[in-house]
């Protein structure tokens, strides 16, 4: 557990991160005590998290809204939950998908510079080499 206590702008992001779960995932305080951690960087116990009414309440409010849902049938049981070991790797699948996106951006870019250099005829193997001394002799 974390010896810093919250601040109201990390308790505000945890508050609306539990609201914005998905209507099939079944809130527990396991997945609020992953959020917190994600957020903060910091461990904390669900006592820590249930010392803020705010985050309390959007724990209570989720859950009646899944139980709504689950008792009205838009969604499934077996279907309602995620484990905070998916939710990690689903986060990591998605930020890799994130980095592979921008990598192929640079890749494009590199490509259009590399184009561009040909096109004015420098070789891109000359360009680490160091440029010769100015001779400022002959002015």
């Amino acid at each position: 557990m974390s010896g810093t206590p919250l601040s109201k702008v990390e308790v505000s992001r945890i508050r609306s991160a539990v609201d914005r779960l998905s209507a099939t995932t079944r809130p527990t305080w396991a997945i609020v005590v992953e959020i917190a951690k994600e957020i903060t960087g910091r461990d904390f116990t669900r006592q820590a998290l249930c010392d803020h009414k705010s985050i309390e309440n959007s724990y209570h409010k989720r859950l009646k809204s899944f139980r709504e849902s689950r008792r009205t049938g838009r969604c499934k049981k077996g279907d309602d939950v995620e484990s905070p070991a998916d939710r990690s790797n689903r986060l990591l699948k998605e930020e890799n998908e994130i980095l592979r996106k921008t990598i192929a951006e640079y890749d494009r870019r590199w490509n259009a510079i590399f184009a561009h250099l040909h096109l004015k005829g420098i070789d891109v193997r000359s360009l680490p080499t160091s440029l010769p001394p100015i001779s400022r002799e002959g002015r």
